[in-house]
Parts: C-alpha cells; structure tokens; sequence
C-alpha cells in the first residue's frame, strides 16, 4: 500500500475481486463492504485496511 501506491479503496476492490472468484464467502464480503463504508467517511487507509485484516484472520479463518 505504501511502496506501491495504491489506495485503500483499491485495495478493497481488488480483495472483492477475488473473494467474489476463489472464495465466495459472505462473512469476508461483509468485512470488506464495512471497510470501505470506514474508507468513504475519511478513516485512516492504513489502519482501516489493517483493522480488516485482522478481523477476517480472527473471525473468518479461525
């Protein structure tokens, strides 16, 4: 995100994208529409990519 420059919003699309193609899980769609609602209303990229990252890991693959 930092060293490419991509935006979170890319980000989300992309991982939408593929969750969409390879996993079709709704539990990830739904951390993935949250985060980008966070992301429209000018939350931190940064953080709001991580906090989704650690609750798909947390809630989603445990």
């Amino acid at each position: 995100m930092i060293t490419q420059g991509l935006s979170g919003r890319e980000i989300i699309s992309t991982l939408l994208q593929v969750t969409e193609r390879e996993y079709n899980d709704p539990e990830i769609v739904t951390r993935l529409a949250d985060t980008d609602a966070r992301l429209t209303h000018a939350g931190n990229e940064y953080l709001q990519v991580n906090a989704m990252v650690a609750t798909i890991v947390a809630e989603v693959f445990s």
